[in-house]
């Protein structure tokens, strides 16, 4: 892991690296357009504005619901508790009833709720 960690730095001081001749010759390029063609004006491309998409939000909004929950215990007993192999919804319906995220009326049906084994 830690040769796999230098070997990743190692990329990114290149492209820093890179970034810094390129943006040299970019500027040159610039200046020679500039003396052949002094109208010539270098059209930037408009900044995209990071938009937060409704799937962030909705990502945000379920970690602040989740905070303060021991979430990984509640899935590994989930599993513990199924008599057969789950899928992922059922597991979700399964976590999302038990922490009280959301009421029966709100949860998708799924082809079987995990089954619950009385200790």
């Amino acid at each position: 892991m830690k040769a796999k960690l230098d070997k990743i730095a190692a990329r990114i001081e290149g492209f820093r690296r890179e970034t810094v001749v390129l943006d040299a010759q970019k500027a040159a390029f610039e200046k020679v357009i500039k003396v052949y063609n002094p109208g010539f004006e270098l059209v930037t491309p408009p900044s995209k504005a990071r938009r937060t998409s409704p799937r962030e939000t909705a990502s945000g909004r379920v970690t602040e619901l989740l905070k303060g929950r021991n979430n990984r215990h509640m899935v590994l007993d989930d599993l513990r508790r199924s008599e057969r192999p789950t899928t992922t919804a059922e597991i979700a319906e399964t976590f999302a009833s038990e922490a009280d995220l959301l009421s029966a009326s709100q949860c998708p049906p799924t082809p079987r709720r995990v089954a619950r084994r009385s200790n």
